[in-house]
């Protein structure tokens, strides 16, 4: 309404979406009113507003100059169009290309793109290539010799994040620590997991909280220090095997779903060799909930509550030996504190958020913080972001991981902003992006010797994810495009970290041939036909599909702490039991058990709701008996589902190997009317 030619403009590219566009306007007025019925404001209006205003500069200030920056926030144009100073743009570019870029230096899509796109200088030769990302590593840390120093290495431009693993592993073998100049998540860090878990204990009232959350906490390496400084004081002052080990036996022996102060329990149910450790771990427990919690309970947000609960949680410690760890500590303590202050009272101007939003906002605030970490050695190997190569003075460039969505990176399929909105509105469209990449590989190819810049390609990722070369490597002369596309899509050259393509007669297992095949039943093949799941651990690791497939063995996973998923799977085990015996009491003229309400109850003084009652048989089997048999266990669940509060009893129909109704005869309309 303000703007008449920016509303043409988006009505215009807009079209036949203006109606969700208006819902989500009005969605966003009602939420823009909230914020200012409490005095606050949210920061695309102060954006908007920075649009609008001069910029404030010191008198001294004669002068800006901008080096042209390859991916710049589009505000910072708009305020230096309206300062009165001379502004000078810097560009790194051939005069006669002057005309290709706007009065910011940045790169207009027109002249570096389709029919105007330039050819570049890099040769099939300076193209490394591999099959996959691991052995594309090796390649590359053939550059970086073992021996060699940091100031003669090449500068190495990781393109593809997903590379650095590999890399760092692949250049640590010659001597070289690599450092990541990707920003760590804050909530991966030791900090930002016990903020996160401290949350949770607001959220609860500050005296209890979900058991895995606790006993997470209780198991970081600061809490538990601080725990066991707290109970040195005392008599008897245990260690911390002690309590670790109590921690887990009380879990065992009680498979606790919340844990709180002054938890109680029955030492008889514990094992006469731990009663002494649970009864550490319950001093424990109510000494972290008494620093965590005490005190604190008329604290209304969550932020005032962790900051107080951190300064309780390290007040005594002192630094440790490990230097590294103290600096990551001190960056992900920097990145908390702004957190806690974005989140903080006076944040909120008065308005109280209350309890259960307050600890939404600061876990999401926790989740979405990042910080930086420095290399720990000055003569550490950096690892270079691509928009960040263009500042690289170094004579040598590799190119790690040069693919297409990282090289240039796009938007697809955008919810809000198609690409034609964003490009009609100013926004970085993915034409201004692939302008942008061309001119930066351009220029830094022009600026180097030839061969100095080599682009690094693997055409999978270790997990099998095909990489597609990015479409800069095309830019030749329509000549050599034929020559192009066999380097990067023929064969890889001796060496390249192809996978064999058959396995050595000496690898192969000497084992019964009925290993080959999943087994059924009666251990027989089943028609000699392989899964598709079978198909694709075969060819990702044959060895692998031996274990599973031939030998029956499965891949375990070791947790620390039960979840939800856990205690349905002991639920469901537990009411298999009980239906077993139940059928055998029948089978043997006994009466039913009549335990329906106490399995009820047992789940509501957990707080578990049985939603669905699985029974997964073949209710279209051909054979009448064992269908009928089939029938009578579907009418129990379902008697049975009513007992326990199930409103479902969930099913899948499926064909049994080896019946009537193999596949394709079991999609037939045989087969469906008897279904």
């Amino acid at each position: 309404a303000a703007d008449p030619g920016a509303a043409e403009l988006l009505e215009s590219a807009i079209g036949d979406e203006m109606a969700r566009w208006r819902e989500l306007s009005s969605l966003e007025d009602g939420f823009f009113d909230f914020l200012h019925s409490h005095g606050l404001r949210h920061e695309s209006e102060r954006i908007r507003d920075s649009r609008k205003a001069s910029p404030a500069l010191d008198a001294e200030i004669e002068e800006i100059v901008l080096p042209a920056l390859a991916d710049p926030v589009p505000v910072l144009y708009d305020v230096l169009e309206r300062t009165d100073r001379n502004v000078s743009v810097l560009l790194h570019s051939g005069e006669p290309d002057a005309c290709k870029f706007d009065e910011w230096g940045r790169p207009l899509p027109g002249a570096w793109t389709g029919a105007a796109r330039p050819v570049l200088p890099l040769r099939d030769c300076d193209i490394v290539r591999a099959a996959a990302d691991s052995a594309l590593a090796g390649e590359i840390a053939k550059y970086f010799p073992n021996g060699a120093n940091g100031a003669s290495a090449p500068e190495l431009g990781l393109c593809d994040n997903a590379l650095f693993g590999n890399l760092a592993a692949a250049l640590g073998a010659n001597g070289f620590d690599l450092h990541d100049p990707v920003k760590f998540k804050l909530s991966s860090s030791s900090l930002g997991r016990i903020a996160a878990r401290l949350v949770s204990i607001f959220a609860s009232g500050g005296e209890s909280c979900r058991w895995d959350e606790f006993a997470a906490l209780m198991r970081e390496d600061d809490v538990l220090a601080r725990v066991l400084r707290e109970l040195s004081q005392g008599a008897s002052p245990p260690s911390r095997r002690s309590v670790l080990v109590g921690m887990a036996a009380f879990r065992n022996a009680y498979f606790p779903r919340v844990a709180s102060r002054g938890m109680a329990f029955d030492i008889e149910a514990v094992r006469h060799g731990d009663r002494g450790a649970v009864r550490d771990f319950a001093r424990a427990a109510n000494a972290l909930f008494d620093i965590v919690g005490g005190g604190r309970a008329e604290v209304a947000s969550a932020a005032p509550f962790v900051r107080s609960a951190l300064a309780a949680i390290f007040s005594g410690r002192k630094p440790g030996r490990d230097l590294s760890g103290e600096r990551e500590l001190s960056a992900a303590a920097d990145a908390l504190r702004d957190v806690l202050d974005q989140f903080s009272d006076d944040a909120f101007k008065g308005f109280a958020p209350g309890r259960s939003l307050s600890a939404a906002l600061l876990r999401k605030g926790i989740s979405d913080a990042t910080y930086s970490l420095e290399p720990d050695s000055p003569s550490a190997l950096r690892a270079v972001g691509w928009l960040d190569l263009s500042w690289s003075g170094a004579d040598r460039i590799l190119l790690a991981g040069f693919n297409e969505g990282d090289v240039p990176d796009s938007i697809t399929g955008h919810p809000f902003l198609p690409e034609s909105l964003r490009a009609k509105l100013g926004l970085q469209s993915n034409d201004a992006r692939l302008a942008r990449d061309t001119f930066l590989l351009k220029e830094m190819l022009d600026a180097r010797a030839e061969g100095a810049v080599r682009a690094c390609f693997a055409r999978t990722s270790d997990s099998g994810d095909i990489h597609r070369p990015s479409r800069l490597l095309f830019l030749v002369r329509d000549a050599d495009l034929a020559a192009r596309v066999k380097c990067l899509f023929g064969e890889l050259p001796s060496g390249g970290g192809r996978a064999p393509r058959t396995i050595a007669d000496g690898w192969r297992p000497r084992l019964p041939s009925a290993l080959a095949l999943p087994h059924s039943g009666d251990g027989a093949t089943p028609g000699g036909r392989l899964s598709a799941s079978h198909i694709d651990s075969w060819l990702r690791c044959p060895f692998s599909c031996l274990l599973s497939y031939g030998m029956g063995m499965e891949r375990t996973e070791e947790k620390e702490e039960f979840g939800a998923d856990d205690f349905g799977n002991f639920v469901h085990a537990a009411l298999e039991e009980y239906a077993k015996s139940q059928i055998e009491r029948d089978s043997n003229g006994l009466p039913q058990l009549r335990e329906e309400a106490d399995i009820r109850a047992a789940l509501a003084e957990n707080q578990m709701d049985c939603a669905v009652l699985g029974c997964y048989l073949n209710l279209a089997n051909p054979d009448p008996e064992a269908r009928r048999r089939t029938q009578e266990i579907y009418k129990a669940h379902l008697r049975f589902a009513v007992k326990i509060g199930a409103g479902v009893v969930g099913t899948e129909t499926y064909a049994h190997p080896g019946t009537a109704y193999d596949p394709p005869a079991a999609r037939s309309e045989e087969a469906f009317q008897l279904f």
